[in-house]
């Protein structure tokens, strides 16, 4: 997969090895990979679209739409302000059910006794 993105100009962030970057200034493409996820961000929808289609050359995948969650979080578009935002974190789909069934929905934030500095060591 590395040596595919270095061919089409994407190249890797060295603190994140799922972030390929490519192009600067006004027109810029960022690829995220995660497992066998990948998120496309572009300034260009032309160039969007031509690395999509040279990526499908290359590998067997579904487009699967506009980015409406990442990773357990909903994200929101504005098209006028060009903008992507996570949403608050709301339960997920995923975690609501098993919430509910253990009648956990309502949790309330417990206040801890313990000084933040303190250090604990072992009973003996």
């Amino acid at each position: 997969m590395d040596a595919c993105l270095a061919t089409l100009d994407l190249s890797r962030i060295a603190s994140d090895a799922g972030l390929y970057v490519s192009g600067g200034g006004d027109s810029f493409l960022i690829l995220v990979l995660y497992v066998d996820d990948i998120t496309i961000f572009g300034s260009d929808l032309d160039e969007v679209l031509k690395l999509k289609r040279a990526l499908a050359t290359n590998f067997e995948m579904t487009d699967l739409g506009e980015t409406t969650t990442y990773l357990g979080l909903e994200v929101s578009r504005n098209r006028a302000n060009k903008t992507l935002n996570p949403l608050p974190i709301t339960l997920h789909h995923r975690c609501s059910s098993p919430l509910r069934n253990g009648r956990l929905q309502r949790g309330y934030p417990l206040l801890s006794l313990l000084v933040p500095t303190q250090s604990l060591r072992r009973h003996r």
